[in-house]
């Protein structure tokens, strides 16, 4: 029987919620995975009329945002975010780090800009940024 997730506000049912133990899921976590392809900063992904890869470490020391300049779009992934306005990500391994690498983000041209949270932003967008987080 497949497991499909219960509705908000539904209980799980107490035989599903006892089949899944820390035991059930540790050997899931310890999966190793081979490493195709690495990316570093500038890397031109060939999808989508290319996607340039910028490395913005700060939020973790891998973070990648991916700018696409022939639609005017940086994914900006978790390196800030657009909850309440747009401002910082919700934690950093290494805060100056992540001021520094948002400094980085905002010498790009960019017209949107989608974030892992929050909403995304659809009009001058790199404007915002060198408001934000210029130095």
């Amino acid at each position: 029987m497949a497991f499909s997730p219960p509705a908000i506000g539904s209980s799980v049912p107490s035989s599903i919620s006892r089949s899944i133990t820390l035991g059930s899921i540790l050997p899931l976590l310890n999966e190793t995975n081979v490493i195709d392809r690495e990316i570093d900063d500038g890397t031109e992904l060939p999808i989508a009329g290319g996607l340039k890869a910028i490395h913005v470490p700060g939020h973790c020391a891998g973070q990648l945002a991916f700018l696409w300049p022939r639609r005017r779009v940086l994914f900006a992934a978790d390196a800030c975010s657009n909850m309440m306005g747009l401002g910082y990500s919700l934690g950093y391994e290494d805060f100056a780090l992540g001021q520094r690498a948002l400094s980085k983000l905002a010498a790009f041209d960019f017209d949107v800009a989608l974030f892992g949270h929050g909403s995304p932003i659809t009009n001058g967008a790199a404007q915002k940024f060198r408001q934000t987080f210029a130095s």
